[in-house]
C-alpha cells in the first residue's frame, strides 16, 4: 500500500514552533519592550524562555534513547510530530508554578536592568 510521504513534516513544524517562541521574546528584546514592560510581561517573557530552555534540554535528553528502526517513515515522522509536542507540554508543565527557578533568576536581572 502506497502512502502519502509526510517526512520532513517534524521539521517544519518543530522549526515553526521553536522559531515563534524564541521570535516573541527575541522581538521584545529588541524593541526594547523588555525596558518599559510591567511585571506581569517581565514574568511571562521569563517563564517562556524557561518552558523553551526546559524544551531544549528534553529533546537532547530524548536524543540518547536508542531509536527502532521503523519500514514506514509516513508513521515515524507522524510519531516524530506528536513526540514533539508531548515535549513542549511536559516542558510547560515541569515550569508551572514555581518551575525550575530558572524564570525567577531572569526576571529578576531583566528588573534589575530595567532600573
Amino acid at each position: 500500500m502506497a502512502g502519502i510521504d509526510i517526512s520532513g513534516m517534524t521539521d517544519l513544524y518543530t522549526s515553526q514552533a521553536t522559531n515563534a517562541s524564541t521570535s516573541a521574546l527575541g522581538d521584545k528584546l529588541k524593541n526594547g519592550s523588555i525596558e518599559n514592560a510591567d511585571d506581569a510581561a517581565l514574568v511571562e517573557a521569563a517563564r517562556e524562555f524557561e518552558a523553551y530552555f526546559v524544551e531544549q534540554v528534553f529533546k537532547e535528553m530524548q536524543k540518547s534513547v536508542p531509536k527502532q528502526e521503523s519500514s514506514d517513515s509516513g508513521m515515524e515522522t507522524l510519531k516524530s510530530y506528536y513526540q514533539d509536542a508531548l515535549t513542549q507540554q511536559y516542558a510547560k508543565d515541569a515550569t508551572r508554578g514555581e518551575g525550575l527557578g530558572l524564570a525567577k533568576q531572569i526576571y529578576e536581572q531583566m528588573k534589575r536592568n530595567q532600573g
